[in-house]
């Protein structure tokens, strides 16, 4: 670097928020986390549309089976949902 590019860089703050933890095996959630995110990723891809019907009921069953911590994924799942309904 030239002298007057080193001269103009500037240190940026770095940031007080708390870095979000990585999921384990041992967290409660993982293993739904993991099966929606690839759901999720089989909805996404249109070449996979003849799945997309298996998707949403393999979704509603972990659905079912969360209950109320199913909450956390709606927003992940449901505009892909509302897609393939269409």
């Amino acid at each position: 670097l030239y002298l007057y590019e080193q001269y103009a860089m500037v240190a940026l703050p770095v940031s007080k928020a708390v870095p979000p933890q990585r999921m384990t095996p041992a967290d409660e959630d993982f293993y739904s986390t993991v099966a929606i995110q690839a759901l999720t990723r089989i909805f996404k891809d249109q070449s996979l549309a003849v799945h997309h019907g298996m998707v949403m009921q393999a979704i509603m069953f972990i659905f079912n089976f969360l209950g109320e911590k199913c909450v956390p994924f709606l927003s992940k799942v449901v505009p892909h949902m509302l897609h393939t309904i269409k």
